[in-house]
């Protein structure tokens, strides 16, 4: 086994990948023998809650590569509680950072669905314009009021294609935790 002190120091980027393990999740055979998998910094980092007064939140950075196929993938910005506790979630933050080719459409129409019991209980959907080079910020919610989450998390998507582009976006994700004990 090599000894890992003899590879060169560095510092990570979002995108780097590490090595780790998949753990088995009863029902879903992609995970069974605990399968060996790579993970980016990014996706690792999202799972770390911050604090910004009285609410925790996740950064998401979603590439041109995801933003390009938001119509089939959706970007989870809020991963499923665990524990038996339950996300209170009172918006989503998105800015968009223009890269040096304009998205087609000029504007995404973004949905934010959150899911309990892996059915999708309610969505807005807000646009942001994808073709200018300042960034763009807006607000995203649910009837104005915080969505509590015990089943599953929160995802961005869309309904269309969106082609062309190559710029990024962050999503900020503000959201409270009730303990099961509660």
């Amino acid at each position: 086994m090599a000894d890992i002190s003899s590879y060169p120091q560095a510092t990570p980027k979002g995108s780097d990948r590490v090595l780790g393990v998949q753990a088995y999740v009863e029902g879903d055979d992609s995970t069974a023998g605990n399968p060996t998998k790579t993970f980016t910094i990014n996706d690792i980092n999202n799972l770390v809650p911050r604090s910004d007064g009285d609410s925790l939140y996740i950064d998401t950075e979603l590439t041109s590569a995801q933003i390009l196929d938001l119509h089939n993938t959706p970007v989870y910005t809020l991963p499923q509680p665990t524990n038996g506790e339950i996300y209170v979630v009172d918006r989503v933050l998105l800015r968009y950072s223009f890269g040096t080719i304009s998205y087609a459409p000029s504007s995404m129409q973004i949905k934010y669905a959150y899911y309990t019991d892996s059915v999708k209980a309610d969505e807005a959907t807000n646009t942001i314009f994808v073709s200018e080079g300042l960034p763009q910020f807006t607000r995203l919610g649910i009837n104005g009021n915080p969505v509590p989450i015990s089943q599953s998390g929160i995802a961005l998507y869309t309904d269309s294609a969106i082609t062309l582009g190559d710029g990024t976006m962050k999503a900020r994700t503000y959201y409270s935790v009730i303990p099961s004990t509660f």
